[in-house]
């Protein structure tokens, strides 16, 4: 399966620039199974390439608040010395 993909170019300190098209899909209008938005979704993961998923509405900015506090828990774990983070190990999980 071969696709073509159609550049736009810039400019850019004197420098010519490819810039490759980037379709966005909203998180809010997926999450509420919105047709359109679900047959974008589709349509997007079944060509190369990738997308950008709009996280920037009012019903996702405390996931993103929340997110945050989640690095800062993992950042805080990684931190640890070795034998304290193996305290927490599990053979039996490998999921990562």
């Amino acid at each position: 399966m071969s696709s073509r993909i159609d550049f736009n170019t810039v400019t850019v300190k004197g420098c010519r620039v490819d810039i490759a098209p980037l379709d966005s899909l909203n998180y809010s209008r997926l999450a509420a199974r919105d047709p359109t938005e679900v047959e974008k979704l589709l349509r997007v993961c079944q060509t190369p390439g990738i997308f950008y998923l709009d996280l920037q509405d009012g019903h996702t900015k405390q996931w993103l608040a929340d997110l945050q506090h989640v690095y800062a828990l993992s950042e805080r774990f990684f931190d640890l010395p070795n034998d304290s983070k193996m305290k927490s190990y599990r053979e039996d999980d490998d999921s990562g």
